[in-house]
């Protein structure tokens, strides 16, 4: 038994330094993670004795051994041989990006907002990863990313550019087969490609742009366009239903970036893949987000009959936005009211008073609710007080324990903060002072530092792309965005909405 640790626990225990039930034929933790559970075995001598008593010791290994000593023998299952074709270091790879990536769970949260809050798609891309070539190279080409900037390592990061090159050619290649082109594993890639961007940072080390904001926000614009494509009764069970779900957040977030409807805001969408399924608070508050970049849109739209002088219509389309303001300000409501009720069930005594508000309890519940209320407080109308809320609690999102989950979901409230503070004069606000501050100096952050500094440039025209490092270019960028620049002809309309939405929310 030479050579053997004494721990019993578990290989990723040991690495991690967490306790190990001891679980067979895998551990809690590993089980919950989808890691590959594996245990050090205590290597035996056998002595054999022959008949006159002399004996001599020899140590078993696979070679002496032959297949009919093993009993029957069935044939590899397609995903084992799969992983035999993986190298070594892939696979220490892919498990070290799933531990680096899974917020560590808090074992005083409560099931019932677990329940509501889980991520299916990270199983569900597991799973296709583990039959599927193509899954399995995109996931790895994230995994190389992800960890070779993490560490620093140029090997690492220039082995995920080329798995990304790879997943990307045959992505291609099946994009020509309708029928594969409709499956799973193909949206499933696309979706893990732009997840590719959101952890290759900048590899040239060198202090400028990159494209990586825009080149997400394409590979989201083809994951809409093949759900579309797929349409709605493919995503109503299973898989796609999980990976449906998965890419509505991202639609969402291009919608508003780019101020259009998102082609899964439409009725079709709303009902049909929910046929078999129920939705959560998550599909709540997705159904609520998925409709904004509508709402921006129509509130571009007043430019035109505001330089046409067209009193009818301009009254026609301020009613129109004011209704939907109104209908979307009670939806908001009636979620932050319900969410609370679930803290309240679940022994959050935080949530229980008259006067609780999600603030009290957002940082409560591990990781994938606390997200969940980030996203509230970038949709809501309320603009002034949710920004501030948003910078007092983003450091949350960078916390060891938050792991590479909480620097990807980072981007869209902080940029939604940032560009709130610089469009309404207050780009050297304590609070925008403290979110760079936190970009700064924390590690982890410089992820989602990248990602911020390039997603800026996307919705700007050329005439305002610049660096948003650089408070007057995001100054400029950010009036675009929210309409108020002297450029254009809008109005301040979501600034000043807050005049008109009650504050008590």
């Amino acid at each position: 038994m030479v050579g053997v640790p004494r721990s019993q626990a578990c290989r990723t225990c040991k690495r991690k330094k967490k306790g190990c039930d001891l679980k067979h034929p895998a551990c809690s933790q590993c089980e919950r993670l989808h890691l590959r559970c594996t245990y050090d075995e205590r290597q035996w001598a056998f002595i054999a004795q022959n008949s006159t008593g002399s004996s001599s010791t020899s140590r078993v290994n696979g070679s002496d051994l032959d297949a009919s000593d093993l009993g029957p023998q069935a044939a590899p299952t397609a995903a084992y041989q799969r992983s035999l074709d993986r190298t070594i270091l892939e696979v220490e790879i892919d498990e070290l990006f799933w531990t680096t990536y899974m917020p560590t769970n808090d074992p005083g949260r409560s099931s019932i907002i677990d329940g509501v809050v889980s991520l299916p798609w990270v199983p569900t891309l597991r799973a296709l990863a583990g039959r599927e070539s193509t899954t399995r190279l995109a996931l790895d080409a994230c995994g190389f990313m992800a960890i070779g900037n993490w560490r620093d390592d140029g090997r690492l990061l220039q082995q995920g550019f080329m798995l990304y090159s790879r997943a990307l050619h045959e992505a291609n290649k099946a994009l020509r087969d309708p029928a594969q082109a409709q499956s799973d594993d193909i949206l499933a890639t696309v979706r893990i490609l732009g997840m590719c961007e959101m952890f290759r940072g900048d590899g040239t080390k060198e202090a400028k742009v990159t494209s990586q904001g825009t080149d997400w926000l394409r590979h989201v614009e083809g994951t809409e366009k093949l759900l579309e494509w797929r349409g709605p009764e493919k995503c109503s069970a299973e898989h796609g239903h999980e990976l449906f779900v998965d890419c509505r957040t991202s639609a969402a977030v291009l919608g508003m970036t780019r101020r259009r409807s998102s082609l899964l805001s439409t009725a079709r969408w709303a009902s049909i893949p929910w046929v078999t399924s129920r939705r959560t608070i998550r599909d709540k508050l997705m159904d609520l987000m998925i409709g904004m970049g509508g709402l921006l849109n129509l509130h571009d739209n007043l430019k035109n009959p505001l330089r046409d002088c067209n009193v009818s219509t301009l009254e026609q389309q301020c009613r129109e936005i004011m209704t939907y303001t109104v209908h979307l300000n009670h939806k908001l409501q009636a979620w932050k009211q319900n969410v609370l009720e679930i803290c309240v069930d679940s022994g959050d005594l935080a949530a229980a008073g008259p006067l609780a508000t999600l603030a009290d309890v957002c940082m409560n519940h591990g990781y994938g609710f606390f997200q969940l209320v980030m996203q509230y407080w970038s949709i809501h109308l309320s603009c002034t007080r949710y920004a501030a809320c948003i910078a007092n609690h983003c450091h949350h999102y960078f916390r060891p324990e938050a792991g590479l989950y909480g620097t990807q979901h980072a981007s869209w409230p902080m940029a939604v903060t940032f560009h709130y503070y610089a469009a309404t004069g207050q780009a050297d606000s304590p609070e925008v002072q403290m979110m760079r501050r936190i970009l700064r100096e924390i590690k982890s952050a410089r992820f989602t530092s990248a990602f911020l500094v390039s997603i800026a440039n996307d919705p700007a025209p050329p005439r305002l792309k610049g660096d948003a490092r650089n408070t007057q270019d995001l100054v400029e960028m950010a009036k675009h965005w929210w309409g108020v620049d002297k450029s254009d002809d809008r109005a301040s309309y979501f600034i000043t909405l807050s005049s008109i939405i009650p504050l008590h929310t």
